[in-house]
């Protein structure tokens, strides 16, 4: 008992038990300012459940009150605010652009995210408020213990503290144990991971997101012997295939998939996009619902693959590439032309960088059979445009992007060859934003401005779809209008898609070529498919289901003919039906009749009996079809429905929910995946 009095009062008489407190009782008050301004600025709401924030909050307080030597206190208590900081500001910039928010496990993406980074995602008032933060906490952190330097803890004093901190923690659990019964879930799984950092605050999501991160490495995951019988037992299932009457309609067909970056319908017009314009409501099946909101890898693996693996990346290495091998579109197109005796060739083409989401590591191993990337022929495109007079410059590293119709003119014999069967798939980039007046687009833009009474047409045409051009006027900065830029590019996708059909038609293969055309998310850049549909400022983060319908086309004679009940081909047709990107594998595998897992795919076939339905794989993870809306629990979005058919969407959702969490579990042990495969 004596010791400990001792051990009391020499604690007490340290002389610097002022900085200790002082530095950990600051490092608590400005983690909390901070806690309340990311909640504030980025959700507009304040954490629903901050007593799991507020304990791991204390408990590093009280680490930082014990902690010896003054500059390690510092240097700590610094350390942490600091990543707080970089972290919501980084929430900050994802959220209000993408919907989704960081998490440790993309920090394998983070090159790729970064290179995408654009001044105009960036809310400076914001980034001055937090910075702002940063710097008062330092300068407290230097100025306060001068002021309380005098101060001499007593024994008794020392105490109270102690058990002051002890006994706020003991609530804070109480409080985090009742919370833990009740949202539990939310907090262990950590997905929807917007929910979850919305609802537990920036501590109470991190914290156990980084431990998680952290355990990846040394801990192996391997699913169980139950769990690999009942994966087993849903991919066997998944081999038994109902047909319809779309089934095998295009067989023997050629296949270009052409993933539309940012392509909103609203940019298409019978003046300046007159070739999409005839593609989409003349010629081709428009999928008049067909909505998407995913990263543009993400869209992109749904339709190549079908499904998409666990930490939300692109088969992001060539041990998951290769298994994915096994059920990939160009597999099974080439696949079935070996079935049938012919040679196929399944090649893939972009016009950025190779190394962008790792494509350049794994797509071979998935199934295609040659990369083509525009960072890997750059030196021969400048040469190539400077001999056909398109001066411009263009540098794939700094994002000065290369126009798509001059890359697919100097690719064209790879895109469509003159002989044998062949699969395409082509990810556009000139639509891509941050909508600045690039050199590639400037010809274009120019073109828009040179006659009002087109561009008055323009906007009157759209108004008339119910679209809202002229509300945009207020966004021009230094007189240029990113709308107009936008529309720049959509004038280069019109160019590139009549370059690939005059192609197609030259090669004759125009009658025996399906032609998909898909867009991968809205024009967030600028807002702009919100804008563009009357949706401003706060509405932009709330559930705007409409911004999300953007259409998509199919070309393919054959496929429309039948969906008309015509013998032949005389012309386009509308589909109105709700369909999402999930659903185009499926949806070109039983067009072509090339048989594929039904189990191993997400969405559903278009023209069949099933329910369709909706998920974002982002952080936010809405789900929702035409009439109603899921996040966290369900809503109507339209009023017209009854009981039953809310019946049918939550049964639709569990499926899908469920095939979700089977394929999880699958992705994160690859060998089990594997194994089950060749059963």
């Amino acid at each position: 008992m004596e010791n400990t009095k001792k051990g009391w009062n020499a604690l007490a008489k340290y002389k610097n038990i002022a900085n200790n407190l002082s530095t950990a009782m600051l490092f608590f008050s400005f983690s909390i300012i901070l806690e309340f301004l990311s909640g504030l600025l980025v959700f507009k709401t304040f954490p629903s459940y901050f007593l799991f924030g507020l304990a791991i909050i204390s408990t590093i307080a009280f680490l930082i009150f014990l902690l010896p030597g003054r500059w390690t206190r510092y240097v700590v208590a610094t350390t942490f605010l600091l990543v707080q900081i970089i972290i919501t500001i980084t929430n900050d910039i994802l959220f209000h652009s993408t919907g989704e928010i960081f998490t440790f496990e993309k920090l394998a993406l983070a090159s790729g995210g970064i290179s995408v980074l654009d001044a105009s995602l960036i809310n400076f008032f914001h980034v001055f408020v937090y910075v702002f933060v940063f710097v008062a906490f330092c300068v407290c952190l230097f100025l306060v213990p001068k002021f309380t330097a005098t101060f001499k803890a007593t024994r008794k004093q020392l105490t109270s503290i102690c058990l002051v901190w002890i006994f706020a923690l003991t609530g804070f659990a109480v409080g985090l144990g009742a919370n833990f019964k009740q949202n539990g879930t939310l907090w262990i799984n950590q997905f929807p991971s917007t929910l979850a950092c919305e609802s537990y605050g920036y501590y109470g999501f991190y914290a156990p997101n980084g431990i998680k991160y952290v355990s990846s490495f040394v801990s192996h995951q391997s699913i169980s012997d139950e769990e690999f019988a009942e994966a087993e037992k849903f991919v066997q299932e998944g081999k038994i295939l109902e047909s319809n009457y779309m089934t095998g309609v295009s067989e023997n067909n050629n296949l270009i998939v052409i993933l539309a970056e940012s392509v909103d319908i609203a940019a298409i017009d019978p003046v300046f996009t007159p070739f999409l314009y005839k593609l989409y409501f003349e010629d081709g099946l428009y999928l008049k619902n067909y909505y998407t909101e995913n990263k543009t890898n993400m869209s992109e693996g749904l339709v190549l693959f079908g499904n998409y693996g666990d930490k939300k990346n692109l088969v992001n290495t060539p041990q998951a590439a290769e298994v994915v091998n096994q059920f990939s579109l160009p597999t099974l197109f080439k696949q079935k032309a070996e079935s049938d005796g012919v040679d196929a060739k399944a090649n893939y083409f972009h016009g950025l960088m190779a190394n962008f989401y790792s494509r350049n590591l794994t797509f071979t191993a998935a199934g295609f059979d040659e990369l083509v990337f525009a960072d890997q022929q750059e030196e021969e495109l400048k040469e190539y445009n400077k001999q056909n007079n398109q001066d411009y410059y263009f540098h794939c590293a700094s994002w000065e992007f290369l126009r798509d119709s001059n890359f697919v003119e100097f690719n064209l014999e790879k895109l469509i060859p003159n002989e044998g069967r062949f699969m395409s798939a082509y990810a556009t980039i000139t639509t891509h934003g941050a909508y600045k007046l690039r050199d590639c687009v400037k010809p274009y833009y120019e073109t828009l401005l040179s006659d009002e009474t087109k561009l008055e047409q323009l906007f009157d045409f759209m108004e008339l779809q119910g679209f809202d051009p002229r509300g945009l006027k207020e966004k021009a900065k230094n007189g240029i209008e990113p709308f107009l830029l936008y529309k720049s590019a959509m004038m280069d996708l019109d160019k590139t898609m009549q370059i690939i059909f005059e192609r197609l038609k030259a090669t004759n293969n125009l009658k025996n070529t399906t032609v998909v055309l898909y867009p991968d998310h809205n024009a967030y850049f600028d807002d702009l498919s919100y804008n563009l549909r009357g949706i401003f400022g706060n509405d932009v983060f709330k559930c705007n289901v409409n911004a999300y319908n953007l259409g998509a086309v199919v070309y393919d004679q054959k496929m429309i003919a039948k969906f008309k009940g015509e013998a032949t081909y005389t012309g386009g047709a509308v589909c109105e039906d709700f369909v999402s990107v999930w659903d185009i594998y499926p949806t070109i595998c039983n067009a072509l009749n090339i048989k594929y897992n039904k189990n191993l795919a997400y969405g559903k076939d278009l023209f069949g009996n099933e329910k369709h339905i909706f998920m974002t794989l982002k952080d936010s993870q809405y789900i929702f079809n035409d009439k109603f809306y899921h996040y966290g629990q369900t809503y109507a979005i339209k009023d017209d429905f009854d009981e039953q058919e809310k019946l049918e969407f939550e049964q639709t959702l569990e499926k899908l929910l469920y095939s979700k969490l089977l394929h999880d579990k699958l992705y994160s042990d690859l060998n089990s995946f594997k194994k089950i495969l060749e059963i």
